[in-house]
Parts: C-alpha cells; structure tokens; sequence
C-alpha cells in the first residue's frame, strides 16, 4: 500500500503494437529505483512494451525531472580499435537474410572515412536487420528532415533483430578499417531518442559543379523553406548539384553540444570483447528466428551480376542511368541471365538483367516526365497510364547502365526527376574515384526458409536496352 509521502512517477513505454506514440503510466513509488524496477514489471507484465523514459511529476502530474535509466536492462559495450569491416562483417552475415550485399557499399564508405583528413567524415549511425544495412553520417541522424533522420528512426524501428551501433573510424592498418563501435541497446528506445533529440533543419548546402548553370562552381546555402519550395530551381535550373550538406537550427542547443553529450555517454560504456558480442548475438537470433545456433553457412545458387556500385540479384531495387533508353526510371530485379549459361540467348556481350520498372507510386508530376521522354523516343504521344505501365515491366538492360538503390532513397527518387539525376550523378561521381581495399570483405549469404514476399519473375521480353 503506497504511503502517502510517496512521490508520484510516470513511465514512458513502447508498444510496437502502436509504435507512433508512446504508453504511458502512472504510478507512486518511495524512490527512484523503486520506480525504475516498477516500470520495468509494467513491461513484463506487458509482452513486447519496452521503457523509453521515466519522469516525477509534481502535484498537478507535470514533469519535473527524467530519471537516469542507466544500462538497466541493457548490458551495453563499447569495442575500441577493432577490424571494422571484419567486426561489422560477421554482424551483417549473421544478421542479414535478403540483402547480403548491403554491406558493401559501407565497405567502400568506411575506407572513403579511412583516407579522409576531415573529422566530420568520420562518425556514423549504423544499423543492420534481416532486410540490409545503413550506414549514416551521425550529424545527418541528429538533424531532423533530413533522409538519414528518417532512415534511423522510421526504417523499420520494431524488428526484432535490427540493431544499431555507431561507428567511429580511426583510420587503416594492413589492408583493412579500424576503429571503434558503440552499441546501441534497445533499437526502439534509441530510435524514440534521437526523434525527441535532433535538432531541426534550418538551411541546406548546395554544391555545384564547374560544368553549367548561373550557379556553376559554386556553393549556394538555401533556407529549408527554400529549399522545400523551390527544388526544381535550385537541383535542375541552376546547375549541376554535386554535394549537399545540412544545418541544423542550433538556436537552442548546437550540434556539438548534442553530440559531446552522446560521446560522453558511450565512453562511460565498459569495453566489451568482439567474440561474446558475436557469441550472444547467435544466442538472440536463435531465439528471435527459432534457427539452429550457429547458423549453417551456404552457397547461395541465385544468379546474381556487377552493377556500377555493387552485386545485384533478384528482387534488389534499382535505378536506370540517364545514358539509358530507361533514364531514371526505378525498379525491381525481375531474373538475371548469367554470359554462358543457357539462359542466355540473346548475343550480347554482358549479362542480361531484366527490370520491373512498372510502378503505381510514381507522382503524377512523374508520369508526365516520363511521358515525355517515351513520347520523344517513339515519334508518338505517350500515356503513362494507357501505353507504359504495362509495357514496363520486364526490360532487358545492361549491368553499366543501372544502379542499385535502398528502400530508404526510393521517396526521394519517385518524387522527380532531378532528384533521380542528383542522386545517379553523386553515385558515378563517387564510384569513379572510389578507393578499393586491397581484401575487401566477402560477406556470405545464409540459407532462409522464408524469403522476402516478392513477386514472381515474369515473361522476358526479347527487346530492350543495351
């Protein structure tokens, strides 16, 4: 029976059930870690709720003040100077089912942080699930409105098995990226945090090449409303946009205030040891996926090719370059016919991969882009709707003209052209330089009995793009 000098708490719980807000309850408690131990059995007795904050309230059940959680709950680990692409590797293969090569793509990221001077380069967000992997610039996680913000926090933030770390690079030793990771803990909770954290956007960087545009070789910083409200004239209409950078609105708290707090909270972690961390993760994904501990390593028989930033198979998404017959337009990997193989019978030189670019999420501003580019190409007007949709979807194109892409850009690439263009350019520009370590990490593929609901490969059409 609670006495009546006891204080009044309220504890903030996740409910992946209704993720969008969190549940909330109030109750009395002597102290503060008797609070903390009765939020916690509020979510035992509550299968899947897990506890994001616990606050004071005062009289009238205002906030006064938000308790330090500390690890409860979390036994978090720091790993200072370790083999990054070795460490995060083995996550990744052991984590990933339907996207292995997700990692590659960080591979080349952490070695572009390696060679770098820059500091700023050198700090990331970087979270791994069944379905892929991100690798995020930490000052673009903690700036809302920008596609790293929303990636962290929206990208599936209730599975199970998505866990995060942040990855510090320190620079390269005999053939390979070092440095130091940070876990995360509860990915739900982190997510919450840095939702309620980041600050918000107040203008963006714009660099443009040398090459045209009243803007040509130099670098414009735009308003967020600007930039909102006037994208076609800044990313088309004025140039070539290289390079974006962001700035956060800092009026209230600077970003490296922000962030000093989160280092200082990471360096009081204890140092852990790679090889429990990797053991205890077999443990967890044993008992999420009810798989065998260890996992069995197999070779995977999906076709897969090269494309201009890493392997393909069936069912990645991608994008078709601008020197293309299909410029910009986005889809999904329908089937893979391999140089050599019998499947093969078309007389080109280079592996056949055949692409679903038939999409219903395109915008209307889109069809019209589109539309026009057809209607030019055929001599003859053009009807999203009528002629292309179901034409669209299963064109034969060469691995040099496409790009492969995460869900998390395709928002931004459905919106319009020019981001298509922005995107593909700052791709080719990137890979055309791309430092490539001299033992790149292999990162195996595991055998699944449940693979991604996709849609069945469809008839080939014979024509096409080469």
């Amino acid at each position: 029976m609670p006495n009546d000098d006891w204080r009044k708490y309220k504890a903030e719980l996740h409910d992946p059930e209704a993720p969008e807000y969190p549940h909330l309850e109030v109750f009395s408690a002597d102290n503060d870690a008797m609070a903390i131990e009765q939020a916690y059995e509020l979510c035992n007795a509550t299968s899947g709720m897990t506890v994001l904050e616990v606050h004071e309230l005062n009289e009238e059940y205002d906030s006064i003040r938000e308790l330090d959680l500390g690890n409860k709950g979390q036994p978090l680990r720091r790993y200072m100077d370790v083999d990054l692409i070795e460490f995060l590797g083995q996550i990744a293969e052991k984590t990933i089912i339907h996207y292995p090569n997700d990692f590659k793509i960080d591979t080349d990221t952490l070695w572009k942080a390696a060679i770098s001077d820059n500091p700023a380069d050198k700090k990331f967000m970087w979270h791994c699930c069944s379905f892929g992997t991100h690798l995020l610039d930490e000052q673009e996680v903690f700036t809302k409105d920008t596609g790293a913000f929303s990636s962290w926090v929206n990208y599936r933030p209730n599975d199970k098995d998505l866990f995060g770390y942040v990855v510090e690079v320190m620079g390269y030793r005999n053939d390979t990226v070092v440095g130091n990771v940070y876990d995360i803990g509860d990915y739900a909770k982190h997510a919450f945090h840095v939702n309620k954290t980041a600050l918000p956007l107040d203008s963006v960087s714009l660099i443009y090449s040398d090459a045209w545009g009243i803007n040509a070789g130099k670098t414009i910083t735009a308003s967020k409303r600007e930039h909102d409200n006037d994208r076609n004239q800044l990313f088309s209409e004025s140039g070539n946009v290289i390079g974006i950078k962001y700035h956060p609105d800092e009026k209230s708290q600077t970003m490296s205030a922000l962030l000093q707090v989160e280092n200082e909270r990471r360096l009081n972690l204890q140092i852990g040891n790679t090889e429990e961390h990797l053991q205890k993760l077999d443990v967890k994904l044993a008992e999420l996926r009810g798989l065998p501990e260890p996992k069995e390593t197999v070779v995977t028989t999906v076709p897969s090719t090269s494309l201009i930033n890493g392997d393909v198979q069936c069912f990645d998404i991608v994008i078709a370059t601008g020197d293309s017959n299909y410029p910009y337009l986005v889809g999904e990997v329908n089937a893979v016919d391999k140089l050599g193989t019998p499947e093969h019978n078309s007389g080109n030189s280079t592996d056949d991969v055949f692409v679903d670019f038939q999409s219903e999420n395109y915008p209307e501003q889109r069809k019209r882009e589109i539309e026009a580019h057809f209607s030019q190409l055929h001599g003859t007007p053009k009807r999203y709707d009528e002629d292309l949709a179901l034409n669209l979807f299963n064109e034969r194109v060469a691995p040099h003209h496409l790009i492969k892409i995460k869900e998390s850009d395709l928002p931004f690439l459905l919106e319009s052209q020019d981001n298509c263009e922005i995107f593909c350019d700052n791709v080719l520009s990137s890979y055309n330089q791309k430092v490539v370590p001299s033992k790149p990490a292999q990162v195996k593929t595991t055998k699944t009995e449940n693979p991604p609901p996709k849609v069945k490969p469809k008839k080939r059409n014979r024509g096409g793009d080469r």
